[in-house]
């Protein structure tokens, strides 16, 4: 399924792709407590209730390079 709205986002087809994920996350909700996505093209479909990989990395690098900029001065 993932695959599916993979290619879904890619063509452009953004609301079918959210259709399969909303499908997707009601299956998956009973059973699961945290969803980690590392695809930055799920990113389109995803809601904030999800751990966002891209953004995560972001965020550590903005930290990062202020705290160096801090450092070097």
């Amino acid at each position: 399924m993932i695959s599916q709205i993979i290619t879904f986002i890619k063509s452009g087809e953004v609301e079918e792709a959210r259709e399969l994920w909303n499908a997707l996350v009601l299956q998956l909700r009973e059973e699961v407590d945290t969803v980690i996505i590392a695809c930055t093209d799920l990113n389109v479909v995803a809601s904030e209730d999800f751990v966002d990989s891209s953004q995560c990395l972001a965020k550590a690098v903005v930290r990062m390079y202020v705290e160096n900029i801090r450092g070097s001065k």
